[in-house]
Parts: C-alpha cells; structure tokens; sequence
C-alpha cells in the first residue's frame, strides 16, 4: 500500500490522504514549497515538506519534471481532486490580468474592502452597494454608537415619568402636571443627546412634550372662558 501523507494548505487548512506522486506534481506546478508542513500517515509529526522528499536536491526537481502525468492521468487527479487542487492554487499562478478573491482564489474579485484594499468576491464582502468591508476587517472594526442598541439609562426612567404627568394633566391639575411634564421631557431628551451611548424611551419624551403642551393649552382655554363668564 502507498505511504499517504497530509499537508497544510497556504490556507492554513489541512489536506489529507495525498500521496507521494500528488505531491511532486503539486511541488513542480509551484503549488507546495520547501516549507509547507507535511505529515506523513497515520502519524502526527509534522515536518517541512523538504524533509520527506529532499525538495531541495535538484534531482527532486528533475523528478516532479519527469513525473509529469499523461493527459489521461491529469484527467482522473482533477476528477478525484479538483476541488483540493484549486484551493491550494496560489493567487499567483491564476491569470494575472484578472483580480481574483483573495479567500477565493477560483473566484473573480468584484469588490474591493475599503479598509484592507485588498479584492474580494461577493460572498465575502458585507454592504457592498452601500460600504464595501470584507469580513475580516468588520470582525476587527471598532464598533461606532450606530452599531450599539439603545440603553436604558436615567434619561430613560426620566422620560417614562414625564409621560405619566402628561397623560394625568390632562384629568386635573393641567396648569401645574403639564409644565412638569414638560420640563421632564425636555430633559430627559437633553441627557440623551448627552449620552455617548444610545438612550432608550426617547419616544415618550417626544409623547410627554406634546401631551403636555395640548394639556396646558386646553387648561388655559377653559379657564380663560370661566373666566370671561364671570366665573360661572
């Protein structure tokens, strides 16, 4: 039975069950070098790859030359293989005059990342018809106050209150809970656009200002026609 061996990949993956001939051929396509990291079967001790084949020697070279496969041959390894042998592909031996994915070397690159610059296919790429960033550079991205949910802080609480005031004003006491209200909600909404982080409940601050200003204004019209009544 042949020796079967396993290699790390340029892509930090590691490949298994290849054997010797596979891996000549790979060697003079420029595919391995003298460094990739070999391990040979059913052990664990890796090694570089010059170390089990003597890559240096140039009778190693001669030999990946010579072990040049029929066309027959190339047929049945990309058949069996194919998928393993285009991952393994350096950038640099795809053609040049296109820019292919720097994850995906089979892949034509459409986009570029606007933080790394380097070019990228559509799957790896995040909002690429707003602001192309790979989604290496998204993992490791400082995180903006956009990015945060809103929080509940003291301005939360405060605008929930002034809500509250509002929607009683409007049952007794519209001249005093209506001014309150809307003193709360004026600043409750002053701590949040003070806050470095999102504030929740802003809404009821909007609610609260409203509520409290139509109260106040009702309140000033009722009284003013009891007044003008002659208080009857």
């Amino acid at each position: 039975m042949d020796t079967k061996y396993k290699i790390i990949g340029s892509d930090g993956k590691e490949y298994t069950n290849l054997t010797k001939e596979l891996i000549i051929l790979w060697l003079g396509q420029n595919r391995l070098n003298n460094n990739t990291l070999m391990c040979e079967l059913p052990g664990n001790q890796w090694k570089p790859l010059h170390s089990f084949l003597n890559s240096t020697d140039p009778t190693i070279q001669s030999t990946a030359s010579e072990n040049q496969p029929t066309s027959s041959q190339t047929n049945s390894l990309s058949n069996t293989d194919s998928k393993l042998q285009t991952e393994l592909l350096p950038r640099s031996s795809i053609d040049s005059n296109r820019s292919v994915c720097l994850n995906h070397p089979n892949q034509t690159a459409v986009y570029t990342c606007r933080l790394c610059a380097e070019s990228f296919c559509h799957d790896c790429v995040i909002n690429p018809q707003v602001d192309p960033i790979c989604k290496q550079c998204a993992a490791t991205e400082p995180k903006t106050t956009d990015d945060i949910p809103p929080q509940k802080t003291e301005a939360t609480a405060l605008a929930s209150e002034a809500l509250k005031y509002s929607l009683v004003s409007f049952l007794c006491f519209g001249f005093i809970l209506g001014p309150v209200a809307i003193s709360k909600a004026m600043k409750a909404r002053k701590m949040a656009a003070a806050s470095p982080v999102p504030v929740s409940g802003m809404g009821s601050a909007t609610a609260a200002l409203w509520c409290g200003w139509i109260s106040l204004i009702l309140n000033i019209i009722f009284f003013g026609q009891k007044m003008a009544n002659g208080g009857h």
